[in-house]
């Protein structure tokens, strides 16, 4: 600990201080790599003043700085080795630390699971596991959750949150035989921007289920036995960038089904049922740019040449289906029926 003198203790004070501190190693081997001279010649200089010449206050100031020089000029002029040292030290501690953590991770995986990193997300992929429930025992840090070809008939209440899955943000459930999802399947699952139900056995939009997913970007529900996409199927997805409800059966698709998907950009209602498709139902879409409507068994009419309308003034681009109705246009595409 540094010893200043006060402003009682006089000039004197300063002297004393200088005959002690130039009989100190300190100064006969330089502090912190500064030679010795120059620290002897900075003691001078205070010694002088101390005798009458500065105000007590002043000569404070002037010895605290070279203390503080000495302190600071330690910690800056550490010998290469000792750097060295301490940087082998660190990344030896980082090391460590990342292997710890991937032990961790790959211990509390499901003993039917794999638990990877992949693109810098933690990965359970449980894949045809036979699992006929959300397995529990997995890390509540998963990110992406892989379940495709399990045995779900059902999605019950709380089915992520009771196992501790509340960090999703990618969820693959396809080809497991779901039937039902319940309204608060997908309860606290917030944070989920992918959802995969394709090729399950869900005859209805899941609506209420959905408002649990305000961040939602992708959802695919192609491959269900849907018939009827209702009014507001999709208006809690504000966020919905991408919309998949290929080869199902949809026949009827209500004026107002698609209000709310502001937002959405791609939309594939390929391999329907479809015969119309009023150009109403496309109004609540601001940034659409892809759209497949290939696989239905179209009516060539004049209701269907406003939805053709409509895609060309708004410049989505999009393959022209196939007429199948009047027979006399079947097999022409829809842009030459009506030239």
């Amino acid at each position: 600990m540094a010893i200043v003198p006060t402003e009682e203790s006089g000039p004197h004070a300063f002297r004393q201080l200088y005959r002690k501190t130039k009989n100190h190693q300190n100064v006969r081997t330089g502090w912190g790599g500064m030679p010795s001279s120059g620290v002897e010649q900075k003691l001078k200089k205070i010694n002088y003043l101390g005798q009458g010449g500065q105000p007590q206050w002043f000569l404070q100031r002037k010895f605290q700085k070279i203390v503080d020089q000495k302190r600071t000029s330690n910690l800056l002029t550490l010998s290469n080795p000792h750097i060295q040292f301490m940087m082998e030290k660190v990344l030896f501690t980082v090391i460590l630390l990342s292997l710890l953590t991937q032990n961790v991770f790959s211990m509390s995986c499901h003993a039917k699971c794999q638990c990877i990193w992949r693109k810098g997300k933690q990965t359970a992929e449980c894949s045809s596991a036979g699992f006929e429930k959300i397995p529990p025992g997995l890390e509540s840090t998963i990110q992406v959750l892989d379940l495709t070809r399990n045995n779900f008939t059902l999605l019950p209440p709380n089915s992520f949150l009771n196992v501790g899955l509340v960090n999703l943000q990618k969820l693959y459930l396809a080809r497991c035989g779901i039937e039902h999802i319940d309204d608060f399947a997908l309860n606290r699952i917030s944070n989920l921007v992918e959802l995969d139900l394709s090729d399950n056995l869900i005859s209805y939009i899941p609506t209420a289920a959905f408002r649990h997913l305000p961040l939602l970007r992708h959802l695919i529900l192609s491959g269900n036995p849907l018939v009827i996409v209702p009014t507001q199927a999709f208006v809690e997805l504000k966020t919905l960038i991408i919309l998949e409800i290929s080869n199902c059966k949809i026949d009827t698709i209500a004026t107002r089904a698609f209000e709310g998907l502001e937002k959405l950009e791609v939309l594939k209602l390929d391999t329907n049922e479809l015969q119309t498709l009023h150009a109403k139902t496309m109004i609540s879409f601001k940034f659409l740019h892809g759209i497949t409507l290939d696989g239905n068994p179209w009516t060539c009419d004049c209701e269907l040449r406003g939805l053709r309308q409509w895609l060309n003034d708004n410049n989505v681009p999009y393959i022209p289906p196939a007429c199948y109705r009047p027979v006399r246009l079947r097999d022409k595409n829809m842009d030459r029926s009506w030239h």
